[in-house]
């Protein structure tokens, strides 16, 4: 299987919970490759608890959150190599849990103390090193980020029900927020993930009788959000993860992974739901199936035919951590296998992030 063209991005990264960051060489048509050939990937370190990762719309830096700091590399356009930005980590805050560059390309969020602050961090476009701006602590527990797709609003999931709306100031990143905010999620308990697509906002959440998917639209002149027509929809009830869903940025799927580790050939898959560009409701649910591959996180390809996961390879009795793989994106949003499993060589993956093809 082959993608339907050429391809633009250039390194995957997968991040791990023991603070180890692994490098993917990803060739034109979005065949993923060690670039060591053999044993484990070239490897980088963040921290203990690594959480989320994250790259620049110009493809130049990257950003993780462990334990001890918020942490920026630069990116080597020629092998992927990352290098620690000037004064990485920023150890200023207090138990970073989540990281988010968004995607203007000036600022990286990042949910800290216990999970009830927000802060912003301006990025040096020269080196890719943090400088704090501001903060925030809107009075609930945070879970998520995730900002339009064009880093105009910011959006927190949390742990009560809620989503949180903030205006980002383009020039200190001050967060503001937007009309109507905090934004009802009825009968729902956690939200645990949240993507966005063209106008539209969809969130994974919790509720007494499992997860289900939420669809907002995003109203431009303010950044509140209205809920689409016939939400919620049904989701997987072992998907739970910060990358666990993905809204295709054309606005024409939304896919999920779901895990049953240890199930077989039939333990894991994608469920794939069609996407009308119109009005963001949702429909035509199918599921593909992927064996023993687990796809907890997904991420897209930035020519919008490849998508990229990170999970764990099991079989009917034993797992294998750390995998990655790549799936070519089909005219009708079904998932064809390209390439991988590849291990990461560490354990539990926690974020997945690919860097786009010359880097601006």
């Amino acid at each position: 299987m082959q993608s339907g063209g050429g391809d633009s991005d250039s390194y995957l990264y997968s991040t791990s919970q023991g603070g180890v960051i692994s490098e993917f060489q990803v060739s034109y048509n979005g065949t993923l490759t060690n670039p060591n050939g053999g044993g484990n990937p070239p490897q980088f370190q963040s921290g203990s608890g690594a959480n989320t990762f994250s790259i620049d719309p110009g493809g130049q830096f990257a950003y993780t959150v462990a334990q001890n700091g918020v942490y920026g590399y630069q990116i080597n356009p020629a092998n992927g190599a990352l290098t620690p930005a000037p004064y990485s980590p920023d150890s200023d805050l207090s138990t970073p849990s989540f990281g988010y560059a968004e995607p203007s390309g000036n600022f990286v969020l990042v949910i800290f103390a216990d999970y009830s602050s927000i802060a912003s961090f301006k990025i040096d476009r020269s080196t890719g090193s943090l400088s704090q701006t501001a903060s925030l602590s809107p009075g609930q527990k945070l879970t998520t980020l995730t900002t339009d797709p064009y880093g105009e609003y910011l959006y927190a999931g949390t742990n009560a029900g809620v989503i949180c709306g903030f205006k980002i100031d383009r020039n200190n990143g001050v967060l503001t927020s937007v009309q109507g905010s905090p934004f009802p999620v009825p009968g729902t308990t956690y939200g645990f993930a949240l993507s966005a697509a063209y106008r539209y906002l969809y969130a994974g959440e919790v509720t007494s009788s499992g997860p289900q998917i939420v669809a907002f639209q995003i109203q431009y002149n303010s950044g509140a959000l209205t809920t689409v027509a016939g939400d919620p929809y049904a989701a997987p009830n072992n998907f739970i993860g910060s990358q666990a869903i993905l809204a295709d940025w054309l606005t024409r799927y939304l896919w999920t992974g779901s895990q049953n580790p240890g199930q077989g050939n039939n333990g894991n898959s994608f469920w794939l739901y069609d996407i009308d560009g119109y009005t963001g409701s949702m429909n035509s649910l199918s599921e593909i199936s992927t064996g023993d591959t687990n796809v907890s996180y997904l991420t897209e390809g930035h020519s919008a035919n490849l998508l990229y996961t990170a999970g764990i390879t099991c079989g009917p009795l034993t797992c294998e951590p750390g995998k990655v793989n790549s799936w070519v994106i089909n005219g009708s949003g079904q998932l064809e296998q390209l390439s991988g499993p590849l291990s990461t060589g560490t354990p539990i993956a926690t974020g997945i992030a690919v860097e786009r093809g010359n880097p601006q």
